[in-house]
């Protein structure tokens, strides 16, 4: 588990198989981050830049520039990290090693938040933010086809799960589970209470719109 306190303080690992966390070196005021697949590694926005930085600690070291300082980095497990642009308006795609990265979906009509992560590289869940996420709907884009279906309305943050469901927040803080394909990247049932009363951190942000 990473947390990183508010302010200028550094972001915090604590192993689930651990009592005590540490320090991270270098990530002082980070507030947008994510683990590698192997869990390895974060990525993390540095200002504007995006960097990587091993869990064991070492130097962190450059893959890309211009990512949001907001919840926004996926790292899909086929080695490439995808991430929203300053100004909310687009997602690029980049290798974990760096280089060459290319825009893979961009909207002029809302704000991209809360990318993360589905299985094989195929694609990424991510919310479209409109009134500072007052409105927010759950979208998945599909990185070959690049075309986006809506997954759900009214979810502010969602995460595949193995059990092949969606599982995403509202804003009333109730946490569902919705059966999906993962090969037709589509919604195929319900969704199913699973808890209430969930907090998500840094929900929403006020340089959203």
């Amino acid at each position: 588990v990473v947390a990183g306190p508010r302010g200028l303080r550094p972001t915090w690992l604590k192993p689930r198989d651990q009592r005590d966390a540490t320090p991270l070196a270098g990530t002082d005021g980070v507030r947008n981050f994510t683990f590698s697949p192997d869990g390895r590694w974060i990525a993390f926005a540095a200002g504007i830049e995006l960097r990587k930085l091993p869990v064991t600690g070492g130097a962190a070291v450059p893959i890309s520039d211009s990512v949001s300082n907001f919840q926004s980095i996926a790292w899909l497990d086929d080695g490439t990290i995808v991430y929203v642009v300053p100004g909310f308006r687009a997602m690029v795609q980049v290798s974990e090693g760096g280089g060459a990265r290319r825009v893979v979906w961009s909207d002029s009509a809302a704000s991209l938040a809360h990318i993360t992560p589905l299985p094989g590289g195929r694609g990424v869940l991510f919310t479209r933010c409109r009134g500072g996420c007052a409105e927010a709907d759950l979208y998945v884009l599909d990185l070959k086809k690049r075309e986006t279906k809506l997954v759900q309305s009214g979810a502010l943050k969602g995460f595949y799960a193995p059990t092949g469901h969606v599982v995403y927040v509202r804003h009333d803080g109730a946490l569902l589970a919705l059966p999906f394909d993962l090969d037709r990247l589509e919604v195929r049932g319900t969704p199913v209470p699973v808890r209430e009363g969930v907090s998500l951190l840094d929900a929403v942000y006020p340089l959203i719109s």
